[in-house]
């Protein structure tokens, strides 16, 4: 039996092979102090990794979580949002049921058919039922619309705050499918996914599963081609093999932090900076892609390309959108991704925002550091600002207050309702797409959630889920499904839960 020492990549933008697809030398034997055995053995622990963890501890198999940090990691804050499909929660909260089947559609044709389709149907049949197993050794109350978090803060209880979702209709329709689990800001990590992980451990723990926190998954050892457990590092140093029975799952998150795979993988995205981070027990940065590598170095393959950084912006759908030369040159009518989509490709990766009091100011790129600008009594000021010549910008918001008062958008065609004349003073945001939350970019995998080769032939004992799992998003994250992103996790997390418990 020996580590993993050989491996391969399936696509890549670049021709130059980078370090991070050579595997390392395998751990000898002899450095291994400890050795442990499990049926499934789970690296990483987010809301993909416990889900998977429980899920194979309910099928009776022996458990052992690999993570990290100091604890369950889920990441970041702003965490809490999560979607589903017609959950019990979400009909006593008074969202009107639909039919799955038109969200799938939209879904696929919004990532160019790059997503796996059979994953998307799957969550949406099962999405449901899956938030309340999530919640379901919880107590849970549901908040009325605009209610917030009871003063006293977090006591135990998990709430559920509703978040208004447009219905399907309109230019960028998006479903009723995200609710905000106690999301309260004063609480200072994992927001209202706390509860029910913390609940998910208990209850594993009480099957004889076991959580390794502050340790690393370094390599994966096979044998014959099978991949029959992990080797990890604890924070002193010690190397431990831990021996999988029937399967290994990886849920290791992202590759958003690793310069180099970000550049390899996704360049589009290297001036994109990765926000809600999380830190390991030595204080260094999560989501570096080490699920990715073990994967690829035991011979499992990247998902085809392209991939897509989930980065948002505000919706500016009523107001004048301009790039660097002054001029107006999209339908601002956009959703929050396809807004950063269309900015990244802007020169200079930047544009502005023109408005005035009429619609009230608007921030193009949100984060702490946002603020309103001071107000520009003149066009020949706001061109200053933007770094055009004010004659074209005087030309451009004259123009758009034309179309305004016609009530009919010739130039781009934006809904008459979006069209508001742009009077001084004048705000002027300059937008950057200069943020995300995570790479969609992930290792390819079947129905059942096995990692696939190059040949598409499954990496025997080898399961991966959350993101580091491939076939979810293709090219594109959009805004279709509100909350999708931790949804999914959650819904294919215990599919591969139970799948590496009972397939092996």
């Amino acid at each position: 039996m020996k580590a993993v020492a050989s491996g391969s990549d399936r696509d890549s933008a670049n021709s130059v092979e980078p370090s991070f697809l050579t595997p390392p030398e395998p751990i000898a034997d002899d450095d291994i102090g400890e050795i442990k055995d499990a049926d499934v053995v789970i690296v990483g622990c987010g809301i993909s990794g416990m889900a998977a963890a429980r899920a194979a501890a309910d099928e009776g198999a022996k458990v052992i979580v690999v993570e990290k940090s100091p604890r369950f990691n889920c990441r970041g804050s702003m965490g809490s949002q999560i979607g589903a499909v017609n959950s019990v929660y979400q009909q006593q909260a008074g969202y009107p049921r639909f039919d799955g089947n038109e969200l799938v559609n939209r879904y696929m044709q919004d990532t160019l058919q790059m997503s796996k389709q059979s994953f998307l149907k799957y969550w949406v049949d099962h999405s449901g039922e899956d938030l309340e197993w999530f919640l379901e050794l919880c107590n849970v109350e549901i908040l009325e619309p605009g209610e917030m978090v009871p003063e006293e803060g977090i006591n135990g209880n998990v709430y559920i705050m509703t978040k208004a979702t447009a219905l399907p209709s309109g230019r960028y329709p998006a479903w009723p499918t995200a609710m905000s689990i106690n999301f309260d800001p004063s609480f200072p990590e994992d927001a209202g996914f706390f509860y029910p992980m913390q609940s998910f451990q208990s209850d594993v723990e009480s099957k004889g599963g076991e959580f390794l926190y502050a340790t690393w998954g370094r390599q994966l050892v096979q044998e014959d081609g099978r991949v029959v457990g992990l080797i990890a590092q604890t924070a002193d140093g010690n190397y431990i093999r831990v021996n999988a029975r029937k399967a290994v799952v990886l849920a290791c998150g992202d590759f958003g932090n690793n310069e180099e795979m970000v550049a390899y993988y996704a360049p589009q995205a290297s001036n994109l900076t990765c926000t809600y981070n999380c830190m390991d027990a030595n204080g260094d940065i999560c989501n570096v892609g080490e699920g990715h590598q073990m994967a690829l170095w035991a011979g499992a393959a990247m998902e085809k390309a392209p991939y897509a950084p989930m980065s948002h912006l505000t919706d500016v759908a009523d107001i004048l959108l301009v790039d660097r030369s002054g001029k107006r040159f999209v339908n601002e009518e956009l959703g929050a991704q396809s807004l950063s989509n269309v900015i990244m490709r802007c020169p200079g990766e930047v544009a502005y925002c023109i408005t005035g009091d009429a619609v009230g100011p608007k921030v193009l790129q949100p984060g702490p550091d946002a603020k309103k600008p001071d107000p520009i009594a003149t066009v020949e000021e706001a061109a200053a600002v933007v770094g055009c010549e004010a004659a074209t910008l005087q030309d451009t918001i004259d123009r758009y207050n034309e179309l305004a008062a016609a009530g009919e958008d010739r130039d781009f065609g934006k809904d008459p309702s979006k069209l508001t004349a742009i009077e001084p003073p004048y705000y002027v945001y300059e937008g950057h797409p200069g943020s995300m939350l995570v790479i969609m970019g992930g290792i390819d995998c079947d129905d059942s959630c096995r990692a696939l080769d190059k040949n598409g032939s499954a990496v025997s004992g080898l399961y991966v889920c959350g993101n580091t799992q491939g076939c979810r998003f293709g090219a594109e994250y959009p805004m279709t499904a509100p909350g999708i992103s931790h949804g999914i996790a959650l819904s294919l997390g215990r599919l591969a839960g139970v799948n590496a418990a009972t397939l092996g």
